[in-house]
């Protein structure tokens, strides 16, 4: 049990070098990027991105997944998800390829035919490396897929801004997605344990989908669910809308599923060890609840209140129009991490079906919350999906609360103290913005970070927090080291 604990902490280390560090070099490049392209461009590959993500989450097919969730894993089931990967991804690149037009004509835009052919390609360098980087989470060698990752981000993101700089316009946004997937596939063959092989068990295949193809069907929901909203920015509004929604979301998903990501990636694995001992599994849900949201809430905050600034800053006044996109996702953001950590376990306990009928659940009313939404326009939709959001958390803390004894009354004590205090904080620095307003930009969100971060800390210090207190104790245990 301690070395597992020893790997998991060593775990949420790497793995947050990894999926910070990257999201941080593509958030950068962004930067750089928004200053050469036009929001129009950033639409475009927006709603290409929308079928792209639908066929990558039917080629893992759950068996990703399943891999982690098995207790014993050798090298047939390795090549049976392989070889599946493989076959699965040629053929929806072919079913992309000859629907490239028709998507095409669905959106008006004539260009949009040869880049969804171009960008496809995605899908068959994806499909390549699945195995190996579900092989070194299942063996919780994070470190090992943070620099893979930072190394192929880091050359996209390159790459990327050199084209858009001669001016490629979109086509240096494809081309950053297809070497980024590129330079992960060379090191992932070059560095890894597994060697691909093209071999198939039909009884492996059986038991691995057995769980996966719930996880699958769960996945499909939840990626159509989140992708829909561009599909329908992009056909009922404009490229530009969907250009501010997206830069919006981008800007948004750096804290919001960089933390989320995090914690998905290590308690998966880590609570599926532990699927045996309810006792560990609903203790460390706590732990990692309140540790998650001592940190999320009060940085949702913080970014609703200096948006306007922040992105006048990073973006120009010519992308202000994401302000109100951003303060959105922002409220939705607050509660993203807890909700997959709360989906899980669920996930980590092998109740595949569970899994499904909940996620799809929540999503069909998601959709119809969204589509009711839509009736008031942009915004409408926007505060229909923070609306889904709130919904998705009584729903995952309610079935929790069945299935561990953690439920919605003790889920909203354990972050009802850093909700509260994150409010607090929020109106106070709020009303007193006006009294740190400077001629410079920088020194506003200086001045109100500070404030926001003092308040914060100091309040959660006198009323004895108890996220305060993990962390305090973490860094208590290196320096005694």
């Amino acid at each position: 049990m301690s070395e597992l604990r020893t790997r998991a902490v060593l775990g949420i280390v790497w793995s947050s070098v990894h999926r910070f560090g990257s999201m941080i070099i593509s958030f950068l490049g962004n930067i750089v990027l928004t200053r050469l392209l036009s929001p129009e461009d950033f639409g475009v590959i927006g709603m290409m991105m929308v079928f792209i993500a639908i066929c990558n989450t039917l080629i893992d097919g759950g068996l990703a997944s399943a891999l982690i969730q098995k207790d014993q894993v050798d090298d047939i089931d390795y090549s049976t998800v392989f070889s599946w990967n493989l076959a699965i991804s040629v053929f929806f690149y072919i079913t992309l390829f000859f629907t490239a037009d028709s998507i095409s004509a669905f959106y008006n835009i004539n260009q949009l035919n040869d880049i969804l052919k171009v960008l496809g390609l995605v899908l068959l360098i994806n499909s390549l490396y699945l195995v190996q980087v579900n092989q070194l989470m299942r063996q919780l060698n994070f470190k090992l897929l943070a620099l893979i990752n930072i190394a192929g981000n880091l050359s996209g993101v390159i790459i990327s801004i050199f084209l858009a700089y001669l001016g490629w316009g979109v086509w240096s946004l494809v081309v950053k997605n297809l070497t980024t997937s590129v330079v992960i596939a060379i090191f992932c063959f070059t560095l890894g344990s597994w060697k691909p092989s093209f071999g198939f068990s039909i009884k492996s295949f059986k038991e691995l989908f057995g769980f996966g193809s719930f996880v699958l069907l769960a996945n499909l929901a939840e990626t159509i669910y989140v992708n829909i909203q561009a599909l329908i920015i992009g056909k009922v509004f404009s490229a530009d809308q969907l250009g501010y929604y997206t830069q919006a979301k981008k800007l948004e998903e750096v804290p919001t599923k960089g933390l989320a990501a995090v914690v998905n990636q290590v308690s998966f694995p880590v609570f599926s060890r532990l699927q045996n001992d309810l006792s560990k599994v609903r203790e460390g849900l706590r732990n990692n609840i309140k540790a998650i949201t001592f940190i999320n809430f009060p940085l949702m905050f913080w970014l609703i209140i200096i948006a306007k600034p922040l992105i006048i800053l990073l973006f120009t006044e010519r992308w202000i129009d994401s302000v109100p996109f951003f303060q959105i996702f922002c409220v939705w953001g607050m509660l993203y991490a807890l909700n997959t950590l709360n989906t899980n376990i669920v996930k980590s306990l092998g109740m595949g079906s569970l899994y499904f009928t909940i996620q799809v659940g929540k999503r069909v009313v998601g959709l119809v919350i969204i589509f009711f939404g839509l009736r008031f326009g942009i915004m409408g939709l926007m505060w229909g999906v923070a609306s889904a959001a709130y919904l998705s958390f009584f729903v995952n803390a309610f079935i929790l609360g069945k299935l561990i004894g953690y439920g919605i009354i003790c889920q909203i004590r354990d972050v009802f103290g850093s909700l509260t205090c994150s409010i607090i904080v929020g109106i106070l620095v709020y009303f007193f913005t006006p009294f740190l307003h400077t001629s410079t930009i920088i020194i506003d969100i200086t001045l109100i970070s500070i404030a926001y971060l003092a308040l914060y800390i100091g309040i959660s210090y006198l009323t004895k927090s108890s996220g305060l207190n993990i962390y305090l104790n973490v860094f208590k245990r290196l320096f005694r080291r």
